[in-house]
């Protein structure tokens, strides 16, 4: 058995699903079976231990990795990156992010759709502080920052998803560079986009009240349930029980909030990235 010597840390809705699919391709990269750990999390599985977290690496791969963007999701989970240079000081982290209004609208759509949020998108973002997940997972200095304390700063990569979008070769051609594995490595799949935020579909009430008597946590195992449920009977019945979710619009003037709360961070990010970030829109 073996630690990972590299993590994907986040951004949520910001194309971790892609890039790890991505980096699956690669012959010299094992990636865990299970995309997202959660180890490093307390209220996660971080009592599952260490040994519980090695099972997931049984492989003699150079590199080794999963991807959990909940690592990077400040305060509310907070004492990630101490845990984690715990276990693997060493590591590698890559970090990628994208225009983060837009990544808010994905992140509000995607609970929404799974019945965990039922307010309007600007009832949902009345509040800016550090209490609102959807806007401090889109503060991205905020995020890397906690990793910065801890972790050397060469052992950071951070990535857009604009450049992993129109130039997938070029952009894993720079993260292979960074994990120490072929640069040059080419596959068809790299083309393909992973959980594109438009599959999203609400449950009908009656199976959100289902859901909430459950239990988020229980339904959302989905190793709890046989294999043949998940991926075949649940699929093809959900589409009777939900509906699609509209991706909404905000107001020019809850849109300028947005704006305004989330300016200084980007020009932050700016500063240590070198990166422009010119599609995004601030």
């Amino acid at each position: 058995m073996a630690l990972p010597n590299f993590i994907v840390v986040g951004a949520q809705k910001a194309g971790t699903t892609s890039l790890y699919n991505y980096l699956m391709l690669h012959p010299q990269i094992f990636m865990s079976r299970e995309k997202e750990l959660n180890f490093f999390i307390q209220e996660k599985n971080w009592l599952r231990g260490i040994d519980w977290y090695e099972s997931n690496f049984g492989s003699s791969a150079p590199q080794r990795g999963e991807a959990s963007p909940l690592y990077a999701s400040w305060p509310e989970h907070a004492g990630v990156p101490e845990r984690m240079h715990a276990v693997v000081p060493d590591a590698k982290l890559l970090y990628l992010v994208r225009d983060p209004i837009q990544r808010i609208i994905s992140h509000y759509v995607m609970d929404y759709g799974r019945g965990m949020e039922d307010r309007d998108i600007t009832d949902a973002l009345h509040n800016l502080d550090e209490t609102n997940v959807l806007v401090c997972r889109s503060k991205y200095y905020l995020q890397i920052q906690q990793y910065l304390s801890i972790f050397k700063e060469q052992n950071i990569c951070i990535v857009s998803l604009d450049d992993l979008q129109a130039d997938p070769q070029q952009t894993l051609g720079k993260i292979f560079r960074f994990l120490g594995v072929d640069e040059f490595f080419v596959s068809p799949g790299f083309s393909r986009i992973h959980h594109p935020s438009s599959v999203y579909r609400r449950p009908i009430w009656m199976v959100r009240l289902l859901k909430r008597a459950l239990g988020n946590w229980a339904w959302g195992r989905r190793e709890s349930l046989p294999r043949f449920l998940c991926d075949g009977l649940c699929p093809m019945f959900y589409p009777y029980f939900s509906y699609p979710v509209v991706k909404p619009c905000l107001t020019p003037v809850l849109r300028q909030r947005l704006v305004d709360c989330l300016k200084d961070d980007v020009d932050r990010l700016r500063t240590l990235t070198g990166n422009r970030f010119e599609k995004w829109s601030l």
